[in-house]
């Protein structure tokens, strides 16, 4: 196999990459080969026959059209027009561009948005009726009002994407959360498993207190106490611990296998699961599970209502299908007599790796963290009906990249997450926000009435459907404000010469690669071509007085001589974004090597409005 030409280096210029991770060629004539710029977040674009730069899509960025990890390309070789579909990872979606670079469409959803939920393991209820989710792979909190209203998430959001990072660098930041559980005073505690430590949240997300530093390993879960401490399962330490409001910590019950889950009863009696056992720890005594067994398969959630009835999610990774959760009603002489109420399955009413439970203040409505299948299952007693919620639907018209629209209560940023279930009994806001060089022309549907008003506001009583059409503005001409040379002194390749004589050795060398620097005020096409010194004769006056060509060989008087610059026929096209672009040159050009002379680069720019400006460079010395 035969290497035929290469193109890049490492670095973050156009044209250079940053780990790339994948390459495809479109079927355009010539063709297009596009290159996953991976950590650049950005796409760049080489002739596919002679891997010549031809510019840049995308670059880091939140907003359809920018890219953050960049992983995969791909084309559609029956297509002429050609184009790339874009895998924007970190912004979870999927992009489509055209081979000069429009966003022709955008989708995908964030599992880490709002109203979404990524392998859930904790849920909780306030006295008020709010909801608090234990979003693990999401990293966060996320908080639903007592109408199934999403309203918010605790934990470290990036201001670029309003996502939840992971880690530990500030108190607020969490990893693998699995459990959560409000106190008599309305705190959250979320057992931040992954960060061995447990904290605590006031209603606004700020942190109001923690454990301390190697206090707790792996807490799982965690339970509310009448004074206002918490229970919580210290995993890593085989324990049930007791935590206070300042985040001290003390052993309730120790020599627990691995213990997972807690719950208490509004009075304060506690139940603790293991690896294979529920325990009663006002009594020590095991819970007998359900069908004669002797042992729990893996217990992964316990809930308990003030008559005694018990709820226990069990994964049972040991029996096919064999997830469920299950409801104990208390026997008179003790025990539990048990019946199902969920088993394993993707369908509405069953569960994949259930995990942490939770009882409304009422005791009539079980809420469970359905891990394996990224949800929360509500189940509700005889009479008791879930709030009313409506669907609302916006599209931007006009372009993906035109400009986005945004919801309060939070949840649709469209862009791609263009649709939100809210309260019924609310007044949903929807803003429209123009991208730079656009603006917004006005509402259809629903918004109607809003005519070309960015803001509309609707009663949520129906499911609602609004478009907010955007248009472009042109933007200022473009000016190509700077073309600049690293080096104006090139030569051609040069063969070694052996030593002979007096004649000293020489080692070969390549022909000069110099880099031509290209600075626009916006994006454009750029046409890159070659201009040589021949010489010319001065002829005319005045205004008219200009250098002409000379007959070959013909003598021309001192003062009437004069350097004339022809434009050579071969061309390098690129499409190159607003800012400073560098682009490898040298004595090779396409289709031509220079021969020794005098030259100079001109490049000429046309932005979108074909609006066409030029500039030259110094002169280009090359020699042999």
């Amino acid at each position: 196999m035969k290497r035929i030409a290469t193109a890049g280096t490492f670095g973050s210029d156009p044209g250079e990459f940053k780990f790339p991770y994948d390459v495809a060629v479109d079927a355009r004539n010539p063709g297009q080969a596009y290159v996953g710029d991976n950590i650049n977040g950005r796409v760049n674009v080489f002739d596919a026959s002679a891997l010549g730069f031809l510019g840049t899509f995308g670059g880091t960025g939140y907003r359809v059209g920018r890219f953050s990890i960049v992983r995969a390309v791909a084309t559609n070789h029956a297509d002429p027009a050609g184009g790339v579909w874009v895998a924007d990872t970190a912004n979870n979606r999927i992009q489509r561009l055209s081979g000069d670079g429009q966003v022709t469409a955008a989708w995908g959803i964030a599992g880490r948005g709002p109203g979404y939920v990524t392998r859930a393991r904790g849920v909780a209820y306030r006295a008020d009726g709010t909801i608090a989710v234990a979003d693990s792979f999401a990293h966060r909190a996320a908080i639903m009002a007592p109408d199934g209203t999403y309203i918010g998430m605790f934990g470290r959001i990036s201001k670029l994407n309003g996502f939840a990072a992971p880690g530990k660098d500030t108190n607020n930041q969490m990893t693998l959360p699995s459990g959560l559980a409000y106190d008599i005073s309305g705190a959250l505690w979320v057992a931040d498993t992954f960060n061995n430590r447990l904290v605590r949240f006031d209603g606004s997300g700020a942190v109001v207190g923690e454990t301390l530093e190697g206090s707790v390993s792996r807490p799982r879960s965690v339970a509310p106490l009448p004074d206002g401490a918490m229970l919580a399962t210290d995993s890593g330490g085989s324990r049930l611990v007791r935590v206070e409001a300042n985040g001290a910590v003390s052993t309730k019950r120790a020599g627990i296998n691995r213990p997972t889950a807690v719950t208490t009863t509004p009075s304060g009696k506690a139940y603790v699961a293991g690896s294979r056992l529920v325990i009663d720890d006002d009594t020590g005594a095991r819970v007998a599970p359900p069908d004669g067994a002797q042992y729990w398969d893996a217990p992964q959630g316990l809930a308990a209502a003030a008559d005694g009835t018990l709820y226990v999610s069990e994964a049972r990774p040991n029996t096919p299908n064999g997830a469920r959760v299950v409801r104990g009603t208390p026997r008179i002489g003790g025990g539990f007599d048990w019946e199902t109420l969920l088993a394993e399955g993707r369908g509405p009413n069953q569960v994949i790796d259930p995990a942490n439970l939770a009882l409304s203040p009422d005791g009539r409505t079980l809420l469970v963290a359905d891990a394996g299948n990224s949800r929360v299952l509500r189940l509700d007693a005889p009479g008791v009906a879930p709030p009313v919620r409506q669907r609302v639907s916006v599209a931007v018209g006009g372009g993906p990249t035109q400009g986005t629209i945004t919801s309060d209560p939070p949840g649709i940023d469209c862009g791609t997450d263009c649709s939100q279930l809210i309260g019924g009994n609310r007044v949903v806001t929807l803003t429209a926000r123009a991208a730079t060089n656009a603006r917004f022309v006005g509402w259809t549907g629903d918004c109607a009435a809003a005519g070309a008003n960015t803001v509309c506001q609707l009663p949520a009583d129906r499911a609602l459907n609004a478009t907010g059409t955007f248009g472009a503005v042109p933007p200022p001409p473009v000016k190509l404000t700077s073309l600049s040379l690293t080096t104006t002194r090139w030569h051609l390749t040069r063969k070694a010469v052996r030593k002979r004589g007096s004649r000293k050795a020489k080692k070969a060398q390549p022909a000069t690669k110099a880099r031509v620097r290209i600075r626009l005020t916006q994006e454009a096409r750029v046409k890159l071509q070659v201009e040589q010194a021949r010489p010319g004769k001065l002829i005319g006056s005045g205004k008219n007085r200009r250098c002409a060509r000379s007959k070959s060989k013909a003598r021309i008087r001192a003062g009437s001589r004069c350097t004339r610059w022809a434009l050579l026929p071969n061309t390098r096209n690129l499409r190159l974004i607003e800012g400073t672009t560098t682009v490898d040159v040298g004595p090779r050009f396409p289709g031509r090597t220079l021969t020794p002379g005098l030259y100079r680069l001109r490049a000429t720019a046309t932005d979108k409005q074909k609006t066409v400006v030029k500039r030259t460079s110094r002169r280009i010395r090359i020699t042999r």
